[in-house]
C-alpha cells in the first residue's frame, strides 16, 4: 500500500514538474522572456512609444523622476498634449526589470526617467531641462501632439 502511495506521489510530482517546465517554456518567445502582458519587452516598448505623444518611463520616486514628471505635466497642460507616465517599479513581477534592460538596449540609457517625445528618444531629466532652458521643449511637445 505504501509503495502505491509513494508511486502515486512521485507520479504527481513528475506531472507537476512537467507542467511547470511547459509553462516556463511558454513564457519565452524566440528566446526572450515575456512580460505579464504576453509581449516581449521590445514589443511592449514599441507599442507604448508609438501610441503616446510623450512617453515617460520612470520610477515612482526620486528627484530626477519627480522633476521630469512635474515639468512635462506643466507643459502638457499648456500645449494640450497627453503625456503617459509608466513607473517601472510599480509593474507586476519582473516586467519593470525587463523593460529597464530593453530601454538600455534600445536607447543606450540606463538611468530613469527615459523620455520619448513624438516617438523620438530625447534622454532623461537633464536633457529635457536643457531643452526647456533654451525654449525647445514646449515646441517639441506641441509638435508631438499634432503628429499622433
Amino acid at each position: 500500500m505504501r509503495t502505491k502511495i509513494r508511486t502515486s506521489i512521485l507520479n504527481y510530482i513528475l506531472l507537476l514538474l512537467t507542467f511547470l517546465v511547459s509553462v516556463e517554456a511558454e513564457k519565452e518567445k524566440d528566446g526572450y522572456q515575456l512580460m505579464s502582458t504576453g509581449e516581449t519587452p521590445a514589443e511592449y516598448l514599441k507599442r507604448k512609444v508609438e501610441s503616446h505623444e510623450v512617453m515617460v518611463f520612470a520610477r515612482s520616486y526620486g528627484k530626477q523622476n519627480e522633476q521630469a514628471k512635474s515639468l512635462l505635466k506643466q507643459i502638457s497642460k499648456e500645449t494640450s498634449t497627453s503625456v503617459e507616465f509608466l513607473d517601472l517599479d510599480l509593474l507586476k513581477g519582473w516586467d519593470g526589470s525587463l523593460l529597464l534592460l530593453e530601454l538600455e538596449l534600445e536607447t543606450g540609457q540606463w538611468a530613469l526617467p527615459n523620455i520619448f517625445i513624438g516617438q523620438k528618444h530625447v534622454g532623461g531629466n537633464d536633457e529635457i531641462d536643457q531643452m526647456h532652458a533654451i525654449g525647445e521643449l514646449k515646441e517639441m511637445v506641441r509638435q508631438a501632439g499634432q503628429e499622433l
